[in-house]
Formats: C-alpha cells, sequence, structure tokens
C-alpha cells in the first residue's frame, strides 16, 4: 500500500504466493501498466531473501562482506553485511545498477526503521519505507 501523507491511500495491491495480483485501488500515475508488478518485485527484492544459495561470497574494501546471488540469465544480486547484518542490496542488470535497497538505521528482531528504495535512471524513482510497528 502506498499511502500520501495525508493519509489518502495511492496504491493497494495484494499478491499471496503464486496467486495473481489483486489491486484494489489505483490513482493516477500508479494506475499505468506494469506499475503494480514492477512494484511488487521492487518490494519483493526489499523483504524476500532471494532464491537458492549466493553463488559468491566476498569482501568489498570497505570490509563488508558481500553475498551475490546470479541465476542464470537473470539479474545479479548483492547483499552487502556488516556485523550488525545487512546493509545494502543492489540488483544489477549486467553491469548496469538496476535498484539499490538501503536498510538504515538499528534493527529491532530483523526489522529496519527506513528502508529507502532506489530505481535509476529515465522514469526511475525513490521509495522510502518507515516502519511504524511489528511483532
Amino acid at each position: 500500500m502506498l499511502v500520501s501523507p495525508e493519509g489518502v491511500t495511492l496504491f493497494d495491491g495484494s499478491q499471496r504466493g503464486s496467486a495473481p495480483l489483486k489491486i484494489d485501488r489505483a490513482v493516477p500515475p500508479f494506475d499505468r501498466p506494469d506499475f503494480a508488478a514492477s512494484l511488487m518485485a521492487d518490494v519483493g527484492n526489499a523483504y524476500l531473501s532471494p532464491a537458492g544459495p549466493p553463488t559468491t561470497v566476498g569482501t568489498y574494501v570497505s570490509g563488508a562482506t558481500v553475498c551475490r546471488w546470479s541465476p542464470p540469465g537473470g539479474e545479479i544480486t548483492d547483499v552487502e553485511l556488516t556485523a550488525d547484518g545487512p546493509r545494502a542490496i543492489r540488483t544489477f542488470r549486467g553491469v548496469r545498477l538496476s535498484r539499490e535497497i538501503l536498510l538504515l538505521g538499528p534493527a529491532d528482531k530483523g526489522f529496519y526503521p527506513l528502508v529507502v528504495l532506489r530505481v535509476p535512471g529515465t522514469g526511475g524513482y525513490q521509495l522510502e519505507m518507515r516502519l511504524i510497528e511489528h511483532e
């Protein structure tokens, strides 16, 4: 669900498992074709683990550990880990960054207070998701 600062629901959609995406509300420009599927994929990248084990594990110059998932014919996903847990998830198409997810603030039981999703390029966007509460 995307909600404006005033509390107006701009987009409301859900998907369970392999069931089709259900859109309950979408106001312009969030009603564009393919917007819902792209948004759900981006949110899934932020909150769901990549499938299978990483194909490579290494270390950045900064000292952070990075785990890479590179499925055949798919996008490459790097998860940057620090001593406190994951801090960034970067997805590449070839050598081009297609999205970046930053996990900011101290994690509480695996939940970060701020998750920032950046999609670069023409038509790109930034989405900030703030944790309100969790159980």
